[in-house]
């Protein structure tokens, strides 16, 4: 019950604070654990059987999380604003 609520809270509240792109590598960090279980323990075993075709979108998803977690959220993020427009 707790593992539900997690996933629940870390998909929906991490997935706006990444859209945003607000503190986007906090919130990539709580996502990356959901997404590797998907990836290796839900999809992999049934690999890219007829009733499961959502491991390449679960990898896809994991390697664009890798990605901004390396390199972050950007110029046109609210971390950016935020960090460059101090003085108002």
């Amino acid at each position: 019950f707790i593992a539900v609520n997690y996933i629940i809270v870390c998909h929906f509240g991490g997935g706006i604070l990444i859209a945003s792109g607000l503190i986007t590598r906090w919130a990539i960090g709580f996502q990356i654990p959901i997404l590797i279980a998907a990836v290796f323990f839900v999809n992999l075993p049934r690999q890219f059987s007829g009733i499961n075709n959502e491991l390449g979108i679960s990898i896809a998803v994991l390697a664009l999380l890798l990605f901004f977690l390396y390199y972050g959220s950007g110029n046109f993020s609210m971390d950016y604003y935020l960090t460059t427009h101090k003085d108002r």
